[in-house]
């Protein structure tokens, strides 16, 4: 019997399956005996070649005729993510306003978070600073994990170039009632009016034990909320 020569070349492309396959059913065209054992051992063989090419085609074959595994195709499509990453999820976005509990991007490794406790950069460096910069209007917030750095933004003070693609940056404005975008944030009065600012940040204004907006009290010497 010819058998194991014909399941070797089935295994060996859906082509070749597809090929003895067809072969098998030419020779089941005749009429024959349902008694023999022969016709049914070969129908037995054809049955299963039928399957088996049936399913290799669904493994390598896509809807659209791609010799790509459907599922390896997604993965790599979701690792090669040209978006951001919201909760495990890649999205079109530039940055992460729109991504519920994680509001904070860590540019680096380009997610969305809730803190910046795990944010670094590619060598290793902590970016631990919650920033947040808002528009003209000092509205519309969008968040930043940086270094813990008083040269630099947001610690700096210096908002300038830190808003939608670096075009400019203001604080944002709050209430008496605080209502900033971050939880190390600090809503305290600056000039005429009331400003978000993260505890620790380079300013007139003493930010040393006020409350923060996620709780605590402001350490200006740590740049933490305890």
């Amino acid at each position: 019997m010819a058998w194991p020569s014909r399941l070797l070349f089935a295994t060996s492309g859906v082509g070749t399956v597809a090929w003895v396959a067809a072969a098998c059913s030419v020779g089941l065209s005749g009429a024959g005996s349902a008694n023999n054992s022969s016709d049914a051992s070969v129908v037995a063989d054809a049955t299963f070649l039928d399957a088996l090419d049936a399913s290799v085609e669904d493994a390598f074959i896509g809807n659209d005729g791609s010799q790509d595994v459907v599922d390896s195709t997604a993965a790599m499509e979701d690792v090669a993510c040209s978006g951001l990453r919201c909760n495990g999820q890649c999205i079109d976005a530039a940055d992460c306003t729109s991504c519920v509990g994680a509001t904070l991007q860590c540019i680096p490794q380009g997610v969305c978070t809730g803190d910046c406790s795990a944010c670094s950069d590619l060598q290793n460096t902590p970016m631990p600073i919650q920033c947040f910069s808002c528009d003209i209007n000092h509205e519309n917030p969008i968040g930043t994990c940086r270094y813990d750095d008083p040269s630099q933004f947001c610690l700096s003070g210096d908002y300038v170039m830190t808003y939608a693609g670096g075009t400019t940056g203001y604080r944002c404005e709050c209430t008496d009632g605080g209502i900033c975008p971050g939880a190390t944030q600090v809503c305290t009065p600056l000039g005429q009016s009331m400003f978000c600012l993260t505890c620790g940040e380079v300013t007139t204004a003493d930010l040393q034990g006020q409350s923060c907006q996620g709780g605590g009290m402001c350490q200006t010497n740590t740049d933490t909320c305890q």
